[in-house]
């Protein structure tokens, strides 16, 4: 997506789709009001005659405005004057791309970033519309075969700013923007993906692939002779059923100097049958969700790659399979752990915690001023 700031009033844009918001008690935005002086009263009228609601996150789609130059105007409501809050924003600027996402629009320009919201400057409210267009732009089509459906056209979005000097702020939150929605677009990818195609090997190619001309980021990845030699019989002993070999991912991002990192560890069990102690059937196909800890971390990491953050961060992802097979790990069977802890694996079901403890130990290698694990887990963790 490319973005541009301008100070150019709503009604003077020759685009395809101007965006202006209007509060409730017919309270105008500043993009409204422009709006509605330009077409001799139209908001407001629309407004009275239900056309256009002013409750927050509703939009309407006005076409052929008299005395505005752009194609269309979407106008979305606000709520209430002087709440408007950095999630309420969010919420408008979602309703406005989903109206507008099912026009032929490739340019718009929106105006809500001129209004006043709680705690947000213009760097904020551009990385808000940035991250919130993307979220409803995306769409999952890897998989479908025949022809695909054709997504939005829009390419281009504008940034409203009350004064110049708000101009370097606006672009630098979109730039940041875009690197969070890449980030997250990519989590959802990997876990959208089949087991069958999203496999600890493709993770880890994954990873790789993110580090490739990143001169900050590298990725390592410990195959299961490396890990066997350095005692992580815990998570080995979830892979030992299955045909596809376990990976641990090991990704460092260094913009920070010496500083201490903070280590991400994600749960990557990318199909869980539940070992010996099978799942129930109905459902399981959405066990390819449990790598979804190591598709947010990963995800992570290419944000911030993406941003060139001034952080050092590391991303450490035990990768496996769950599988029921005569080599896999049996109920009372006892493994240990890197750390030099047995264990006795009374339920083949509870594989994560043995995969995170091996990770969390090799984490510690790196003396972390913070370690988090994400994961799937069962609700026996709550």
């Amino acid at each position: 997506m490319e973005y541009f700031t301008t100070t150019s009033k709503a009604s003077r844009r020759a685009v395809d789709c101007v965006i202006v918001g209007v509060y409730a008690r017919n309270r105008l935005g500043i993009g409204a009001e422009d709006i509605d002086t330009a077409s001799k009263g139209e908001i407001k009228k629309r407004i009275k005659s239900g056309d256009i609601s002013t409750s927050i996150g509703r939009c309407a789609i006005l076409t052929n405005v008299p005395g505005v130059k752009a194609d269309r105007v979407a106008v979305v409501g606000l709520g209430k004057s002087g709440k408007l809050t950095a999630t309420g924003f969010k919420k408008a600027v979602t309703a406005a791309a989903q109206g507008i996402s099912r026009t032929k629009a490739k340019s718009v320009l929106t105006c809500l970033t001129l209004e006043p919201v709680d705690n947000s400057s213009s760097y904020y409210l551009a990385r808000h519309t940035a991250e919130a267009v993307h979220d409803v732009l995306y769409r999952f089509t890897q998989m479908k075969s025949g022809r695909k459906k054709k997504g939005s056209p829009l390419k281009t979005i504008g940034l409203a700013v009350a004064k110049r000097s708000d101009a370097t702020k606006a672009k630098l939150g979109a730039e940041h923007g875009e690197g969070i929605a890449a980030g997250v677009s990519l989590a959802k990818e990997l876990g959208n993906l089949p087991a069958n195609v999203c496999t600890p090997s493709y993770l880890a190619r994954t990873a790789k692939k993110l580090a490739t001309g990143n001169g900050k980021l590298t990725t390592k990845v410990l195959n299961e002779s490396e890990m066997k030699r350095l005692g992580m019989g815990s998570l080995l002993s979830v892979s030992a059923g299955s045909a596809e070999p376990a990976k641990l991912i090991v990704m460092q991002y260094k913009g920070a100097g010496s500083d201490q990192p903070v280590v991400l560890v994600g749960k990557g069990v990318t199909f869980d049958t539940g070992g010996i102690s099978l799942k129930p059937g109905p459902a399981m196909d959405e066990m390819k969700f449990d790598m979804c800890g190591a598709a947010s971390v990963i995800g992570t990491m290419a944000a911030v790659a993406k941003m060139k953050l001034p952080i050092n961060l590391n991303v450490v992802v035990p990768a496996v399979e769950n599988m029921p097979s005569s080599t896999a790990t049996k109920p009372g069977d006892i493994v240990k752990s890197m750390s030099g802890q047995t264990i006795e694996v009374l339920n083949t079901d509870a594989e994560g915690r043995l995969i995170l403890c091996d990770a969390l130990t090799y984490s510690r290698r790196f003396k972390p001023a913070a370690i988090i694990d994400v994961a799937t887990l069962t609700g026996a963790c709550v």
